[in-house]
């Protein structure tokens, strides 16, 4: 049995764990649609449908052109997993100090629920950074080719942007970011609670 005093920690390797696993999984499944919604989204002239737009980004890109992106989408998956796991673990915790409850089971589901608000708004700061790289890198191809002066790799993409927009343009997003985590964490962990508490 583990020692009360390292529980915390045998705890939070396993949240980050989960998060890490998922995170990846997550990207290398959905890469492909989500490259081609960023390029229909910011290209709607040249890309009229996700058929038509795969299709044009393979021909042109070939399948890197299809997982274009996808180091920065892992890292930020990665990290907003992790991120979001860690943090609801441990924000559980103090719900159930503040409640007067014993178990996370024990939790009202408006107290989960902030539980999973408060672990979206957490790995918003870890996911808006990387997806800012990842969008970049997504949209740079117009006509088969990097534009003239473009970098074209995440580490390059990154220090482009914090030293020709300065490095607060890394969080541009940050606020609607930290809306869509909200609300992504508050289903997915009222999810998880009711399917445990199911089995």
């Amino acid at each position: 049995m583990i020692n009360e005093n390292y529980r915390w920690v045998a705890e939070s390797f396993r949240d980050t764990f989960a998060g890490v696993n998922g995170g990846i999984a997550a990207v290398y499944t959905t890469q492909p649609l989500d490259t081609t919604k960023v390029k229909m989204q910011t290209f709607p002239h040249q890309y009229k449908s996700v058929l038509q737009t795969l299709s044009k980004t393979f021909q042109q890109e070939g399948i890197r052109g299809l997982y274009a992106g996808s180091i920065p989408a892992v890292l930020a998956n990665v990290g907003e997993s992790a991120t979001a796991f860690l943090a609801y673990g441990r924000i559980s915790i103090v719900m159930q100090k503040l409640t007067n409850c014993k178990s996370h089971e024990e939790l009202s589901l408006l107290s989960q629920a902030a539980c999973g608000a408060f672990s979206g708004a957490c790995a918003s700061f870890v996911l808006t950074p990387t997806e800012l790289v990842k969008c970049r890198l997504q949209t740079q191809y117009i006509s088969g080719k990097a534009a003239a002066g473009v970098p074209t790799t995440p580490e390059r993409m990154f220090l482009h942007i914090v030293t020709k927009e300065g490095p607060f343009k890394t969080y541009a997003r940050l606020d609607s970011n930290i809306i869509e985590g909200k609300c992504g964490a508050i289903s997915s962990f009222l999810e998880v609670t009711r399917l445990q508490r199911e089995s």
